[in-house]
């Protein structure tokens, strides 16, 4: 386990296997080299929006999910469009679901409700399955990293995740059947979710003999500032690019 001086805060149309359909219906080019665009993804219930920030090269780009915490994308959106961004221009491919849309779920939703949970791990992998061929990466901020630890429990295509200040689903793991690689990112005061988690997590990887990297953050809470924040970022293009574009 590495600790750090100092979640993340910066000023700042086809139809899958699974039978869903993703329809385009926008599309920008706000950054040089990074295509924005917006698609909703029905499976039979409610449609969910997924917005796609793809670079502009040619070839199989890795995807790699962005998953919201509790609070959703109205206050935060704007930060996790602005990583989006980044990682694209680090050559993946990223999406961000609106996965909440699924279940029709408001305010703050908690792990208590389980059935909502289901239902995101669902959407989540819908939205691995249509995003394309080759791995596909999770990247997950508090409730984001649970969910996206439970889907990397199931789903054989992801191939990396990292949960910044999250933890293992309990009821879950012990059905869990695979997990890639995991970079474990917390803040040593998280006073949401305990660091206690963190290094629960990290046990339970070392348990199993799966490949993480934990790094805790010395003075920082639930979301990540400053020198500490940029230092996430980093970290986190390197393991995503290193896990995923290594097998395209």
């Amino acid at each position: 386990m590495r600790r750090a001086a100092g979640v993340w805060k910066q000023n700042v149309a086809h139809s899958d296997a699974t039978g869903g359909t993703a329809v385009a219906i926008s599309f920008d080019m706000t950054t040089p080299g990074i295509h924005e665009s917006e698609q909703q993804l029905a499976d039979g219930g409610r449609s969910m929006t997924v917005e796609r920030f793809d670079p502009d090269r040619k070839g199989i780009t890795p995807a790699v999910l962005l998953l919201h915490g509790a609070d959703g994308l109205r206050h935060r959106g704007p930060i996790y469009r602005t990583m989006a961004r980044h990682l694209a221009g680090h050559g993946l491919s990223v999406l961000i679901p609106h996965y909440f849309e699924r279940t029709g779920t408001t305010g703050y939703p908690s792990l208590s409700r389980p059935m909502d949970f289901l239902g995101w791990m669902e959407a989540v992998g819908d939205v691995i399955r249509s995003a394309g061929p080759g791995p596909t990466g999770l990247v997950g901020f508090s409730l984001g990293a649970y969910l996206a630890l439970a889907a990397a429990g199931h789903e054989e295509r992801v191939g990396a995740v990292v949960a910044c200040c999250g933890g293992l689903p309990p009821l879950l793991a012990a059905g869990f059947t695979r997990m890639p690689p995991v970079l474990v990112l917390h803040g040593e005061r998280d006073a949401v979710v305990p660091v206690s988690e963190a290094r629960a997590l990290e046990d339970w990887l070392r348990q199993r003999g799966t490949t993480n990297e934990v790094v805790i953050y010395l003075d920082q809470g639930h979301s990540l500032h400053g020198p500490a924040a940029d230092d996430a970022l980093k970290r986190t293009t390197a393991f995503l690019r290193r896990h995923l574009l290594a097998v395209v």
